[in-house]
């Protein structure tokens, strides 16, 4: 039997005979589906992020069995349209490829959902893992986190390919598995890199209430090294996220270089962690 999924306008063919990995499949799907039942939550978004655009096939089978697996275990559930919530984070300051990177846990609520789960694919060295997120929507905060180990796809190395925003223009730089050992013109995109990208100073406040974290941030650095459209994702305090952005808008980088040798804005994350010295 064949099934046919279809993921970010992309459509795939996958045979539904259940494999070893289909069966590790079906356990992430019910391990996430059973936190999200613990919740009063029905409103459910999923959205993919980058790991899984070097891993379609893969990640559109998981979200069919996930989606499968709520709705027979989460009464009354309603699935939110990825590409509707997709269109509220430009009011929100995002760039629509920063759905990628957890953008939508930010406006998920704004676009009715109550719960979002992230799903990624992370290659480490020859481990592989499918991982999953659980986020209230409203309150922005970590419901639980899972995943499993899955076959790797052989490949020798890594390439980098780009995704562009068609917006802004601006890229996001996806790492892909290289099936070949031909060499790709696009595995010669080289990352951005800091020049002068001193810490944001801790608040007074934060520091005299004892708080620690991390801020998380997208950015946009220009084909010119400097900063824009610096976007939080989240936060342990306000103060800390807001010196955390006027830090960063400060920070002179070196900008991404494409295979042609020529700079080009890119789209990447950005972390800030603050902590007190004992």
């Amino acid at each position: 039997m064949l099934l046919v999924i279809c993921f970010f306008g992309i459509c795939l063919t996958v045979n539904a005979q259940q494999t070893p990995v289909q069966r590790q499949i079906e356990h992430l799907a019910e391990q996430t589906a059973k936190k999200v039942a613990k919740t009063d939550g029905r409103r459910i978004l999923t959205t993919p992020l980058s790991g899984c655009l070097g891993e379609p096939e893969l990640c559109a089978n998981f979200d069919t069995v996930l989606r499968t697996n709520l709705e027979r275990l989460v009464a009354g559930a309603q699935f939110i349209d990825r590409e509707e919530a997709i269109k509220h984070l430009a009011d929100h300051g995002f760039l629509s490829v920063d759905a990628y990177m957890g953008a939508l846990d930010s406006v998920g609520y704004v676009a009715g959902a109550e719960v979002v789960i992230g799903e990624d694919f992370q290659r480490n060295r020859n481990a592989c893992h499918l991982h999953t997120t659980v986020t209230d929507a409203k309150h922005h905060y970590a419901l639980g986190d899972f995943s499993t180990d899955v076959p790797c796809t052989v490949a020798s190395k890594t390439k980098l390919s780009l995704l562009k925003d068609p917006a802004s223009g601006v890229f996001l730089i996806v790492p892909l598995p290289e099936l070949s050992d031909s060499p790709s013109d696009e595995s010669h995109i080289v990352y951005p890199s800091c020049l002068s990208c001193p810490d944001p100073h801790y608040t007074g406040d934060a520091k005299a209430r004892g708080i620690q974290g991390s801020v998380r941030i997208l950015i946009t650095v220009t084909d010119q090294g400097t900063v824009e459209n610096a976007t939080g994702l989240g936060a342990v305090e306000v103060g800390l996220a807001l010196a955390s952005i006027r830090a960063v808008s400060g920070w002179r980088l070196k900008p991404a270089v494409g295979p042609d040798g020529k700079p080009f804005p890119a789209r990447v994350p950005v972390e800030v962690t603050f902590r007190l010295l004992p």
